[in-house]
């Protein structure tokens, strides 16, 4: 790597109404790094405060795209009095060629805002079975290496109408967060009303509207949730059914390639997930039936499955009340803020012929993706993480595995106007979440996002599905899940 020399001057220092800065010192930590170490003392802290940075070559500020991945330290979220540090990498913010005559540095103490201290990512460790919080200061600092704030940047094209963008884009960067640990991300859809489906006209859309299964409706959510940023992987799901004394595990597929644990796992059923039992309105202890979402202490079947599971694994902690996503949770979340096909902003643009289209290329694996760098061509699932995320930072939601949600499968989308005529339907559907059961006694769940076996159209987040997955003999080697849980601890009694 190239070595970059700097003249280095102390920063004159800015002051808001309370908190000020002084003792500014910058110190190359040359011949045996290229970063700069920046200490600056901060007093009169009365609330948490953020401190801005800005550089300059003399007067001269050197502005940069890269600067906030190039910094790690005490920057956000400072809460005391006393001498702060923070690094950064001149190479990584502002390029390896040239060198600056006067570089110093401008420090500006402002309030933080109030979301500051908010929880937006939560690591689940697998083996210690304990619970670490990641706050947006966290993550601004660099406790958790790269991060963006601006979806633009993460692909060419990219846009959303999100406000607020955060991805911890360095969570791909190893792989203990794809097999140790599970991380889930805070998704703010509390009171967002929104629309779900797809509007007429969409590229792809003509191919799936029977029975109007992509019908628009205005759509509100009451709750925030987490939901996990990868599909869940063999090396997860394995760790949590290590709980089960005596469980199979042989029923999830790919797992004889070389980087099967960071794969997702396929073929788990919605029995194995969360049970089918139903006593209609209840059983003789009062239980409700487990085939649905609820809060009430749950039957023992529901404890011998992989979410009940994952639960007591992190029973000591609040909040901890995994499930599948509902339909439209899974939607929300995949969306970000966008309306269009893809969660990148754009369209599906290759539909008739379903040829490789480069703009599902770049989110998503699927059947006409390029599998030439892939033992077995296209008829297999991919790592986890290996295409962009959209502006929830969540990977994979189009494309690689189909993912079950919650809700019981109706093509007709009628099932959540109660009946009403979609035409005079106005009023936004609270928390839907489809039929509760249908006449079969087998009903089919709600599939979402498509998989590595299915064409461009089928992958659009508008896209709704049904599969059967409820018994042994219905493992689907396309069809994984992710978790959610509810980011406010409702009491679930563990």
């Amino acid at each position: 790597m190239k070595r970059v020399f700097l003249m280095l001057s102390a920063a004159a220092a800015c002051a808001m109404d309370a908190a000020t800065i002084s003792d500014v010192r910058i110190m190359q930590l040359w011949p045996w790094s290229t970063d700069i170490k920046i200490t600056y003392r901060i007093s009169d802290v009365a609330a948490s405060t953020d401190v801005h940075l800005k550089c300059y070559d003399g007067d001269t500020e050197l502005e940069s795209d890269n600067l906030h991945t190039a910094l790690e330290g005490e920057l956000y979220g400072i809460d005391s009095d006393g001498m702060k540090t923070v690094m950064l990498d001149p190479v990584k913010a502002f390029g390896s060629s040239g060198s600056f005559a006067n570089f110093n540095v401008e420090l500006t103490p402002v309030a933080t805002p109030a979301n500051g201290s908010e929880v937006i990512y939560k690591i689940f460790d697998l083996n210690a079975k304990t619970v670490e919080s990641v706050t947006r200061n966290d993550l601004m600092n660099g406790k958790y290496g790269d991060y963006e704030t601006d979806f633009a940047r993460i692909g060419n094209g990219f846009n959303t109408t999100l406000s607020d963008v955060l991805i911890w884009t360095a969570v791909t960067n190893g792989t203990e967060y794809k097999t140790d640990k599970l991380v889930m991300r805070k998704i703010p859809a509390a009171d967002v009303e929104w629309t779900i489906g797809s509007p007429v006209g969409e590229p792809g859309r003509n191919y799936n509207d029977e029975k109007g299964r992509e019908t628009q409706h205005r759509v509100k959510l009451t709750e925030d949730y987490f939901i996990g940023v990868f599909e869940m992987t063999q090396s997860q799901a394995l760790k949590v059914w290590a709980t089960i004394k005596g469980s199979d595990t042989s029923e999830h597929h790919f797992a004889d390639l070389p980087d099967s644990d960071l794969r997702p796992y396929t073929g788990m059923t919605f029995n194995s997930i969360r049970g089918m039992t139903s006593w209609g309105a209840g059983d003789a202890n009062g239980y409700p039936k487990i085939n649905w979402p609820t809060n009430f202490p749950m039957h023992t079947v529901f404890y011998n499955r992989f979410a009940g599971k994952i639960r007591s694994m992190f029973r000591n902690y609040a909040g901890t009340d995994f499930d599948l996503p509902t339909s439209a949770q899974w939607e929300f979340a995949c969306r970000a803020g966008t309306s269009t096909g893809l969660n990148s902003g754009k369209e599906v643009t290759t539909v008739a012929t379903d040829a490789r289209c480069p703009n599902v290329d770049e989110i998503a694996w699927n059947a006409y993706s390029d599998y030439s760098d892939v033992d077995g061509g296209t008829n297999q699932t991919r790592a986890v993480g290996l295409k962009k995320p959209n502006a929830f930072g969540l990977y994979d939601m189009h494309g690689n595995a189909e993912e079950q949600c919650l809700d019981v499968y109706s093509a007709d989308i009628s099932v959540f106007y109660d009946g009403e005529a979609d035409s005079g339907h106005t009023s936004p559907l609270v928390d839907p979440v489809g039929p509760t059961w249908t006449t079969d006694g087998n009903p089919q769940r709600t599939l979402r996002g498509g998989s590595y076996t299915r064409s461009n159209r089928y992958i659009r987040s508008g896209y709704r599905d049904g599969g059967g997955h409820t018994t042994q003999s219905q493992h689907k080697a396309n069809v994984g899940f992710r978790m959610v849980m509810p980011a406010a601890d409702t009491g679930w009694a563990k």
